[in-house]
């Protein structure tokens, strides 16, 4: 477990933040109005190709493969494959053929089906104990995203660019991982400890994953369609880049999630293990909190001109939704490892129509303000809930 978490934190560190210092530099290399327009094609994306391939087939994986069942993690692999490339070729046909949609959407469509597949390789090595291939390899493609960006920016760049760069980056990663490889193939499958589901029952846990997925991925996306339809593209623009720094401080438990969750699938802890995972869990989330505040308010003026005050005091408001965020990632996933995946749903749906309620009504008056109250109070919402859903399932036996 410490060289997982060792490979995992490396990765969650260095990687995610290049990750983090990619998205910061956008307002510094592109007007806000093209930040805002760049980041909501990119979650529109995102929110099709996130929940169901990346999410789903990424967790089908991992959980496949530390259970030794090889065929579902070949037939997961083939279909996530085949259904990223004919979606990105779809909207190349869109954006570059028939000038339906903006260039953004080719450029995007086009940089996803270059890392998702790479991602899904990582999710089937997490499976199979080898953290250090997406420790090397999606380290190595992350680090040269703020570099990149900074190589092609120049007069006149729009929302094209960030798209591009995300593009360009796979190439190191997929050399990385190949290097890493041949040194050292991916060892086969296991043996089944059990009887592994049919295609049907895969298919259904697919559904279910996506959906949780989307879900969550909307609780965390929701504000910025609703500042787009009740304020402008500059608010998008703030609060985009606010809700980047705090993620930053999500970055201790997901990357806990990603070594404990091999685990979680294969010995299905009890109720004692899982609250004392929870205060570690939950230190990470206020740690985070404040350490992304303190930055913010230290640095977001001395980086953004005119507007980094109005950053900082987003990232301030919106800093406290790190520990919820903590603590629905252990629960929800506890529920997902035991084939729960329909109570960690209801969870994550119970957040999203907290958040949204409190967003329909804070953000027309107060704009990145409001929105960043909402998320606190739909992540506290949905991090209560995943707990009693845990805690019933845990009382039944499931």
């Amino acid at each position: 477990m410490i060289r997982r978490l060792s490979w995992v934190f490396f990765h969650q560190g260095v990687g995610r933040g290049s990750v983090f210092a990619f998205f910061a530099l956008l307002p510094l290399v592109l007007p806000l109005e093209a930040v805002g327009r760049f980041t909501l094609a990119w979650a529109a994306l995102l929110l099709v190709l996130q929940p169901a391939l990346e999410a789903a087939a990424g967790t089908l994986l991992v959980r496949a493969a530390a259970r030794g069942e090889g065929a579902t993690t070949r037939r997961v692999a083939l279909a996530a494959a085949g259904a990223v490339a004919s979606l990105a070729a779809f909207l190349g046909v869109l954006s570059f053929g028939v000038r339906a949609l903006p260039p953004v959407w080719g450029w995007l469509g086009a940089a996803f089906a270059a890392l998702l597949p790479l991602n899904l390789l990582f999710a089937s090595a997490r499976g199979r104990g080898r953290f250090e291939l997406e420790g090397i390899a999606g380290t190595v493609q992350k680090v040269f995203l703020p570099p990149l960006l900074l190589l092609l920016a120049g007069e006149g760049a729009d929302e094209t660019l960030p798209a591009k760069v995300l593009l360009l980056s796979a190439a190191p990663g997929w050399a990385a991982a190949a290097l890493v490889l041949a040194r050292r193939p991916l060892p086969s499958v296991p043996a089944p400890r059990g009887t592994a589901p049919s295609a049907a029952a895969t298919v259904r846990e697919a559904v279910l994953l996506a959906l949780l997925a989307a879900t969550s991925f909307l609780a965390l996306r929701v504000d910025l369609g609703l500042l787009g339809a009740f304020r402008d593209l500059r608010d998008v623009g703030l609060f985009a880049t606010a809700s980047r720094w705090v993620e930053a401080a999500y970055v201790l438990p997901f990357g806990a999630m990603l070594a404990l969750f091999p685990t979680l699938a294969s010995e299905r802890p009890g109720a004692g293990r899982l609250r004392r995972a929870a205060v570690p869990f939950a230190a990470a989330g206020l740690l985070g909190g404040a350490a992304v505040a303190a930055g913010a308010l230290l640095l977001a003026s001395r980086l953004y001109a005119g507007v980094g005050s109005e950053i900082a005091a987003i990232v301030v408001r919106l800093a406290p939704a790190a520990v919820p965020v903590s603590l629905s990632t252990l629960f929800g996933q506890a529920l997902v490892a035991r084939e729960r995946t329909g109570l960690a749903l209801t969870a994550a749906a119970i957040s999203l129509t907290a958040h949204l309620t409190a967003s329909l009504v804070l953000i027309p008056p107060l704009g990145p303000a409001g929105a960043a109250w909402a998320a606190v109070a739909g992540e506290s919402v949905g991090a209560a809930a995943s707990a009693l859903l845990l805690a019933r399932a845990l009382a039944r036996g499931a």
